[in-house]
């Protein structure tokens, strides 16, 4: 077991290598103004973690969900994931559901 979870820490910083390689082209969504109203008081309050977290939502592709290779790197990290957690249940093999 320990030797598959190296291993999905290996193939994890593969992933993350590869996401900083490619980047998408951000495109800002049109804000609401509630959008607006939060991010301003947010600022106001010198919150900067909520100014980023609220920046950050409001930058998206035009379809409101990465794509081109963002996408795949996506895809392939959950499909990555949900193989090495089949390979840990099983070695473990547990007896519940």
């Amino acid at each position: 077991m320990n030797r598959i979870k190296a291993h999905a820490e290996a193939t994890r910083q593969l992933v993350l290598d590869v996401l900083g390689v490619v980047a998408p082209e951000p495109v800002m969504l049109k804000p609401t103004q509630a959008d607006i109203d939060a991010l301003r008081q947010a600022f106001t309050n010198g919150e900067p973690q909520a100014v980023h977290m609220m920046t950050g939502e409001l930058i998206a592709t035009s379809t409101g969900h990465r794509a081109g290779p963002q996408r795949w790197i996506d895809l392939a990290d959950d499909h990555l994931q949900q193989g090495f957690m089949a390979l840990t249940r099983a070695v473990a093999q547990p007896t519940t559901y």
